[in-house]
């Protein structure tokens, strides 16, 4: 799997945004260290806001805790919303917005998951979206893009992100989200399309 390599991509003109290290990962990482194969099944955890914030979202923590700790390997990494001055190096770059840990750029994941904890996040969902090269819209989407779900307090009401969003959780997704990815994962192994999935 091609993955982004920041500071090889980017080098100084990273200098150029503000709080360049929204954008590097680098955290310490405890429990299991996820090891990232060409054939890995990959899922990206979006928070649709900038780092800081989304970091200190605990659905955030406890979503890629239960995950990362599967026996079941699924390689699931992180991604954030990117502020205005970013987002222009990117499209300057014709870089697509990419996962903190791994480097992968989101529109080659296997599904990309949104926690959406306020209504205000939603356009930061298009912005992922656009920036990741994957079709806003769920009918103009292929077989290569990955699934998108979303989930969290502000989508109990699914309706306005049905367009957007390929299947939605409503409620706590902590006892559901790794039997969702599962499916998923065995379903692509199986070589179903994505109407099917």
């Amino acid at each position: 799997m091609k993955t982004i390599n920041i500071q090889q991509k980017f080098g100084n003109k990273l200098l150029s945004v503000s709080n360049p290290v929204r954008y590097t990962g680098g955290e310490f990482i405890y429990g299991k260290k996820q090891i990232l194969k060409d054939d890995s099944f990959t899922v990206g955890l979006c928070f649709p806001d900038l780092y800081e914030i989304g970091m200190s979202n605990n659905a955030m923590r406890i979503l890629y805790d239960i995950v990362v700790s599967e026996p079941d390997e699924i390689i699931i990494d992180r991604i954030f919303s990117v502020a205005p001055d970013f987002e222009a190096l990117l499209k300057s770059e014709n870089t697509p917005i990419y996962t903190l840990t791994h480097g992968i750029p989101v529109g080659m994941l296997d599904v990309l998951a949104f926690s959406v904890g306020y209504e205000l996040a939603a356009t930061n969902i298009l912005q992922v979206l656009d920036l990741a090269g994957i079709p806003l819209r769920t009918k103009n989407r292929k077989d290569g893009d990955p699934i998108t779900i979303c989930g969290g307090p502000a989508i109990t009401n699914p309706l306005p992100f049905s367009a957007f969003i390929d299947f939605t959780y409503i409620g706590e997704a902590e006892n559901g989200l790794v039997d969702i990815l599962k499916l998923v994962k065995k379903m692509r192994n199986e070589g179903a399309n994505r109407d099917e999935i």
